[in-house]
């Protein structure tokens, strides 16, 4: 996690800062001046932030951590020179989360900085979960009008599958099943890093695409990592014989892990009704934005840490609309939605199918005016 140590003067929180960043592997940035700690976090508010010094300093800091723009739950500790009932309220009436007083020792500080950092995964769990189930909800109600106006016109109704599908234990433990994958996957232990935001602009990954045409529901995969941590992976990913890693082999571990990711994902869910066709992983450009969250149904951005290795997964939910196209324009990739048989009844290809360039050519020479319903 991002962590900002202010405190007046300077002094021993900057062992605590050697501390965090030792055990528990979290970015710690300590300052003993107010206006840069506030400009500090106007440009990159940290998860937690820990506060020893005047209650002026204390409501400063956290009227900045909580700027009626940001929807993100960060945290402020307040460290007391002196304690006692009126020091605490104070501070907890300027706007602190939890109180530390001046005889702590280094490790009842870890423990805080701990507790801190539970509570607000937990809380961005929680209000990611209400957004979602906002969201559904109003796609509910949305259905449920036009039911009722296709009903009239005896129409059939659309599908309702993305209320359910964030309903799912897949879904709802995401993150799990991808820190599991990425722990099988690289071979390291990864922890989840609580809070993650989108991943550096400049850094490559991988992207892979899921389509249920069932439900008309895409899934989208996309994994970033710095050179270092790419680097890392690929080295894993050849049983950690650094000769053997070049770009070429980089780039193919992390097109492996979106394909990896995506066997997790869709074995997860066939046991709850959804049949996912994947597609083929492909390079994401270190110069394409990160997220694209336009049309989303409902998102999640995650990240993982081992030994210095850091992942960052953004997963997106959207509505797949079906599309028609002539034979001749089938291309290699698109994803049939419903079964094609020739003149005689035959199966040619089964609905959820993505084409090969083959099959796509062949169906195009055979068929080139016929009309085929297409999921993606």
């Amino acid at each position: 996690m991002n962590i900002l140590i202010f405190q007046e003067g300077g002094g021993a929180l900057a062992e605590l800062a050697a501390l965090l960043k030792s055990t528990g592997g979290h970015d710690v940035w300590t300052t003993p001046d107010l206006p840069k700690a506030l400009a500090a976090i106007s440009e990159n508010a940290p998860d937690i932030a820990i506060v020893r010094g005047p209650a002026s300093a204390i409501a400063a800091v956290s009227a900045a951590q909580r700027a009626p723009d940001d929807s993100i739950y960060r945290s402020v500790i307040a460290y007391l020179e002196e304690d006692g009932t009126v020091a605490r309220d104070t501070a907890y009436a300027h706007g602190a989360d939890d109180v530390v007083v001046g005889n702590a020792s280094l490790a009842e500080l870890a423990d805080h900085v701990r507790a801190a950092e539970r509570v607000v995964l937990l809380e961005r769990r929680l209000r990611g979960r209400v957004v979602e189930l906002e969201s559904a909800l109003r796609r509910l109600s949305f259905r449920a009008l036009a039911r009722g106006r296709e009903a009239s016109a005896d129409m059939k109704p659309p599908t309702s599958g993305g209320l359910d599908f964030l309903l799912t234990s897949t879904w709802t433990r995401l993150d799990a099943v991808l820190l599991k994958m990425c722990t099988e996957y690289v071979q390291l232990p990864f922890t989840q890093l609580a809070g993650a935001g989108p991943a550096e602009t400049t850094w490559g990954g991988s992207h892979i695409a899921l389509v249920d045409i069932e439900h008309e529901l895409r899934l989208e995969l996309s994994f970033r990592a710095s050179d270092a941590s790419a680097r890392a992976i690929a080295v894993g990913f050849c049983g950690g014989d650094e000769s053997m890693v070049d770009d070429d082999v980089v780039r193919d571990a992390l097109l492996e892990l979106a394909n990896s990711a995506m066997g997790a994902v869709k074995g997860g869910l066939l046991g709850e009704e959804f049949r996912f066709s994947g597609a083929i992983p492909e390079p994401v450009d270190p110069k394409s934005p990160c997220v694209d969250l336009k049309g989303a149904e409902a998102s999640r951005m995650l990240a993982f840490r081992s030994a210095g290795v850091v992942i960052h997964a953004t997963v997106i939910l959207r509505h797949q609309g079906k599309i028609k196209v002539v034979g001749g324009r089938l291309r290699e990739g698109m994803v049939i939605a419903a079964d094609v048989l020739n003149e005689g009844g035959l199966l040619l290809v089964r609905a959820g199918s993505r084409l090969t360039e083959t099959t796509a050519e062949k169906l195009g020479r055979m068929f080139p005016k016929r009309e085929f319903e297409l999921a993606g």
